[in-house]
Parts: structure tokens; sequence; C-alpha cells
């Protein structure tokens, strides 16, 4: 059946005769799929397409939400709201295809990054093997399909049987340009065909003379962790990330690593993370949701419930920084305002990161405040771990990590929802140790420092001073402080990071400073 329930309707010559195909779970040798990217947001429903009647409508979403139902008991946790029908439909393709079966599909490059993909991660690294995932990570964009505007990937695996092995890395080919052919499409396919898949490290991928793209072996460092290394560019860079999530600084010249002092863990673990701006509130004129209705600061006033709202690239370029929005309590939701003014801090992380325009990743705010929608609130009552976070955060180290671990599925942003931030890889700040006990000591001292350097906008960490200065006292932050050949691998990374088409989001200004146009 459709997916509103009803029969299909045949074309035909004559009269059109109904038909019921059923599929057997288990039966499929081979599942290939495009399918459709659409997801319920804001006020848009998942089935807001042309043509499509209201009846229709709800009695697709029904049928949608009944299909969801019975993969979830079946065990399958693919299927996410915030995912969408990609992720439908790749449950519905590991539902029919049988053991041995090969799964290929075309997804957004979300699948590899984004939280609320991360089931779909997790069954295919629980239940197949032979992983591959292709993107494709040219300056302006990967785009496979003419009319999505957003980067995309071929994942291609096999589904188990019982005698495979458990998975321990994903088989990652980065290609610098799109096919603009069908034969060069042909061409690409045989080429990227003879790379195989390698036990594990990363290459170049060459073809006369030019090169072609890398591959990149990568770990899963946890079930349904970001595949990091789909869509970076340089393998180098990827390594280096691999090791840097291990404790160790890695330097591709030089082939060797240090170790760091501090272990990593999740932020979530060392600060609390605050609520989302559906709660907080909203702007006013828009849809009235939340505790407070806010408007913006105006030059000289000291607001009562301040909040870190929104983010702007002209004001924002210091670590400290002033909250950008007054609230005013919404009638009748004294509960909920008490609630969000308990959640006030002055650490705040970047959700949406635009690294072309926005200076800082993590912000201090000069007074406690509430987050918003560009903002979230972070908890913590240790004054050295809200410094450490906040020299860290900024740093080149935290800015590779970041584009690894978030979305970029647009050119020149790392975007975390809000249920992803908890996860976030950070030096462990908070350990009780003498090294966790001297990077507190050490961050407040050098906070005083550098939270009032003017930074440019985090494209451009490449020629930034005052970047730079936030990079050494990273090192020191890890026990890496003072050793000369560190800091010239981090100046060798800082410049393979500027060049991902990720990070300078093909910008032409960024890229010409770059040298990557004439």
């Amino acid at each position: 059946t459709d997916v509103t329930g009803q029969l299909a309707q045949p074309a035909t010559a004559n009269q059109p005769v109904p038909v019921n195909i059923e599929v057997a779970d288990e039966s499929r040798d081979l599942v290939i799929q495009n399918p459709p990217y659409s997801r319920a947001r804001n006020d848009r429903k998942v089935f807001d397409v042309a043509g499509i009647s209201e009846p229709d409508r709800k009695r697709s979403e029904k049928r949608l939400s009944g299909i969801r139902s019975e993969l979830r008991k079946a065990g399958i946790e693919i299927p996410h709201g915030q995912a969408g029908l990609g992720a439908d439909f790749s449950a519905l393709a590991n539902l029919k295809l049988k053991p041995g079966g090969v799964f290929a599909s075309v997804l957004p490059l979300t699948a590899a990054h984004a939280d609320s993909w991360a089931g779909f991660r997790k069954t295919l690294e629980a239940e197949y093997s032979d992983i591959t995932a292709i993107a494709f990570t040219p300056d302006a964009g990967g785009m496979l399909s003419a009319d999505t505007h957003m980067n995309e990937m071929l994942v291609i695996a096999s589904k188990r049987n019982g005698n495979t092995p458990p998975l321990e890395l994903i088989f990652c080919i980065n290609v610098n340009n799109t096919p603009e052919s069908v034969a060069e499409a042909y061409w690409y396919a045989k080429l990227l065909n003879s790379v195989g898949q390698p036990a594990g490290g990363s290459n170049t991928i060459y073809s006369m003379g030019k090169t072609v793209g890398s591959w990149v072996s990568a770990q899963i460092p946890s079930p349904g962790f970001p595949w990091f290394a789909v869509g970076m560019q340089n393998h180098h860079l990827a390594e280096a990330a691999v090791e840097l999530m291990n404790g160790r600084l890695y330097s591709p010249q030089d082939m060797q690593s240090w170790d760091l002092s501090l272990s990593f863990t999740n932020l979530g673990q060392i600060a609390g993370s605050g609520p989302t701006h559906h709660l907080i509130g909203h702007i006013r004129g828009n849809e009235e949701i939340g505790a407070f209705t806010f408007d913006a600061v105006p030059d000289g006033y000291v607001p009562t419930y301040p909040a870190l709202w929104a983010a702007n690239s002209k004001t924002q370029t210091k670590i400290l920084t002033t909250p950008t929005h007054e609230g005013s309590p919404v009638s009748g939701r004294d509960d909920l305002q008490k609630r969000m003014l308990s959640h006030r801090s002055n650490l705040f992380i970047s959700r949406g990161l635009r690294m072309t325009s926005q200076s800082i990743a993590v912000a201090v705010s000069d007074t406690q405040a509430m987050g918003g929608s560009a903002w979230n609130a972070l908890q913590t009552d240790d004054a050295g771990i809200t410094a450490a976070l906040a020299i860290w955060g900024n740093s080149t180290l935290s800015l590779m990590i970041r584009v690894c671990y978030a979305q970029t599925t647009q050119q020149g942003r790392a975007t975390m929802q809000v249920k992803a931030l908890a996860g976030f890889p950070v030096p462990d700040f908070a350990a009780a140790t003498p090294a966790g006990q001297q990077a507190r000591q050490l961050a407040q001292e050098r906070y005083k420092e550098l939270a009032d350097l003017t930074l440019e906008p985090i494209s451009c960490a490449f020629r930034d001073a005052n970047r730079h200065k936030l990079d050494a006292a990273a090192l020191e932050l890890v026990g890496l402080g003072g050793n000369a050949a560190a800091a010239r691998a981090l100046a060798h990374l800082r410049s393979l990071w500027c060049r991902e088409p990720a990070v300078h989001g093909g910008t032409e200004a960024i890229m010409k400073a770059l040298g990557l146009t004439k």
C-alpha cells in the first residue's frame, strides 16, 4: 500500500486495477533509495507538499505514525521526528533486507552528524558490515540532488549474518567535486571502487596526476557517535581529530603525538545544559511560547530578566559579552518563569555557529542571564571550569572537534541540537587530579588576559593573532604549554582546518586570503 494506507493505482491504458504489493521482512538482496528528507518543523508538517489534499495529508501522517510505532515495537530505533522521512525510509529498508543484503541510499550529510540520526548510526554499526560513506566536499557545497540545497552523501552497507565480527571502523571517502554527467559519475564509480576498503589508516586519492579526494577508515568512539570523518576533505585532519579525542595531540608532519594531561569526557559530565528557547520564551510578535516575551536591550539599559538570546557578529567579538535581550514575564506562567530563572548562567555555548561571521563559540556574560535561540546556558559553580571551557571552547582544537561532532549540512556552519550538547567531547576540566587542578587554576589566570581580546570570525583563525593566543593557552590547559613542537603541530592543523570547505564555507574573501582562489 502507499503511505496513505490506500491501495496504489497503477497507470494503465484501461481501467486502473488496484494492487497491494507486500514485501516480506528480510526478503530483499538489495535496497536502493533516494528518499525524501521532509520533516515537521515549526508550522510546516511533514507532508506539506504541493498537490496533496488536507484529508490525504492527515491520512499520511496517521499512516507514518503507525509505521513508526510498528518499527519501535520491533526494536528498530532509526525513526526520529527531527530526522524526518529519510530515517523512516532507512528503517523500512533495514526491515526488508535479508542477512547479507546490501543497503544503498542518498542521505543528507546530517545523517552522519546529527543527534536525531544517532539511532540510524547505531543500527548500521550494530547490524551491518563494510559501511562506506561517500561525501562530496567541493568549496561550494556537496549537493547531489537538484533541489535539496544541503550537503549529501551516499551510504552503502551489507547487512550482517551471525558470523560477522563487530564493526570498529567506518570507511569514509571524501571526493573534492560532484560528478557533472552520467559519464563522469561512471568514471568516479570505477575510481572509488578501485580504492577498496582498507583495514585502517587514510590516504589521498589520485587520478591523472590530480588529487581527486581522500579516504579514511575512521574509528567509532562510541555507538551512534557522529561519523566525523564524513565530509572532511583532508584525511590528515581526520586522523588528528581521532587522536585528539583519544587524548593525544598528533602531528601529521612529524608522525608524532603527545599525550594530553587530561583525558576527554563529555560536556554533560562537567557542566549542565539549560533549557531550549521554546521554554524560555519568544521574541515579541512571534508565536507566544515559553515563559517570557523578549525585546532587544536598548543601549545603557539594565535588564531585570536578561537573556543572551541572539548571535550578533558585530558586537560579539570577545569572549566576555553582554545580554542581548530583556524578558517580560508572560501572564499566568509563574512556575515556568521561576524554573527558567533557575537555569540562569554566565557561561554559554553557541548552538548554530556560523564560522564565517561569528567570532566566539563559547561566551561568558558579564551578568547572570538566560539563554535563547542562538545561545544555550551551561551551568557550573566552578569558576575554574567556566574559564577553562571559555578558553578551550574558542580554541582551534575545540573548534576542530566541533566540526567533527556538529551538523555541517550547510557550509560554514556547525550546528548542535540542544540534546547533543551533553555529548560534545571536551577535556575533563573537572578532574580531581593534579592536572585538573592545575588546568582550572591556569584557566582563571589566563582568562583575565584573554577575555577582552577582539577575535576575527572563526574561519579566519589562520591569520588571527588573538586566536593564536587562545590556542597557546589551550595547550597550557592540557599540559603542553612550552612544547615548541606541539605548538608547530597545532599551527599546521589550524592551517589545514581553515582550508576545509565546511569551515570557510566557500566565502570568496576567506578563500582568497587562504590562497584557494586566483
